[in-house]
């Protein structure tokens, strides 16, 4: 009962009636994890260069791919949304990397940062060899153009973070290009 007490004291939620009828039914309170709020904010990329950020997303019977780049100064300088028919994440997540440095490749744009929030994907184009056979045309194409052109790529920790990339490959999904 001590530890009932205890626990209830930290945790605020819980009514003095319901209080009662948990000790009455010796039931211990389980204090809810406080969680912490944090800042998830776009940071500009180091002077003369871009931020590439791509995002892939599947769904039962299509796919689509999304991203847009800005400059040092935040300014957009091209967003993308393409339909990419029926695929898995991992497909459309590669091919939205492929297809924003495409864009990119096409207006001479290089020293890239690339952000995704693909770990897996990441650990692809950084060195590690993809063993999904249906992917690896893919694969090799992102690696290809990514060593090329100066770019770096990171993982973007928060899904909210990528959250305007998202939005634009869950466009893809529903085919507005």
């Amino acid at each position: 009962m001590a530890s009932l007490m205890k626990d209830t004291a930290r945790f605020q939620k819980v009514a003095c009636g319901d209080k009662e009828m948990l000790k009455s039914l010796n039931i211990d309170v389980i204090p809810v994890k406080q969680k912490r709020a944090q800042v998830v904010k776009w940071i500009k990329p180091i002077q003369e260069r871009f931020k590439l950020k791509t995002n892939g997303s599947s769904n039962p019977g299509n796919s689509g791919a999304g991203g847009l780049l800005r400059d040092d100064a935040g300014n957009m300088v091209f967003a993308f949304s393409v339909d990419l028919g029926a695929g898995s994440n991992n497909a459309a997540e590669l091919r939205a990397i492929i297809y924003g440095l495409k864009i990119c490749q096409e207006q001479r744009i290089n020293r890239v940062e690339l952000e995704t929030n693909s770990q897996l994907v990441i650990k692809w184009i950084s060195g590690a060899k993809c063993r999904v056979w249906y992917l690896e045309d893919f694969w090799e194409e992102a690696v290809k153009i990514f060593n090329e052109c100066g770019h770096t790529i990171k993982h973007t920790s928060f899904r909210e973070g990528n959250a305007p990339a998202d939005y634009l490959a869950k466009l893809g999904v529903q085919g507005k290009n």
